[in-house]
């Protein structure tokens, strides 16, 4: 196994961790319905870059989610980013993410924090909104909801996931619905 495969496999590994385990994290990308493959891919890497410049790590990701166009809500699966939220506080990695949003003209970024935050319980996500800044929960860590069309799939590379046993696939439902 190649070195970068195996940092891939262990930085998914540690994503599915997070996730499952209440650790505070986001998910971001600069991915546009309206820009092609690699005007997208392009924005992404700046975004990783980005990410890097401010002391974070994050993994690739693959996720849904519905995207408000002037011509109306469009669903897309977009590449994006799992950003660790280890070593600074949930303030910290939320101001991040929203200046990210509002700089790669994103609608919003999920966030998750580690303890109650704002409006957000710790055991729950929200969406930032790049507009406002407000927050909007989005319920409970859900592992494999084939329902909602607002996903994340943590993969390898390859598009296989890294150890099928463990849910790869999660969202966040409202746990009132």
């Amino acid at each position: 196994m190649r070195l970068s495969s195996i940092h891939e496999a262990l930085s998914l590994s540690r994503a599915r961790y997070h996730a499952q385990r209440g650790q505070s994290f986001g998910i971001i990308t600069a991915w546009r319905s309206e820009n092609n493959r690699a005007t997208n891919n392009k924005r992404n890497q700046e975004l990783l870059t980005d990410i890097k410049s401010l002391g974070l790590t994050a993994t690739r990701v693959h996720g849904g989610y519905v995207e408000q166009t002037n011509d109306g809500p469009v669903h897309v699966h977009e590449n994006s980013f799992f950003v660790f939220g280890h070593g600074i506080s949930d303030a910290a990695l939320y101001q991040h993410l929203l200046r990210l949003t509002r700089k790669y003209n994103q609608d919003s970024a999920l966030f998750k924090p580690a303890e109650d935050f704002q409006d957000i319980p710790a055991d729950q996500a929200a969406l930032i909104h790049n507009d406002s800044g407000n927050t909007n929960n989005v319920g409970k860590l859900t592992p494999n909801n084939k329902e909602s069309p607002y996903y994340t799939d943590i993969k390898g590379g390859s598009g296989k996931r890294q150890n099928s046993r463990s849910p790869a696939k999660f969202s966040f439902m409202d746990p009132k619905t």
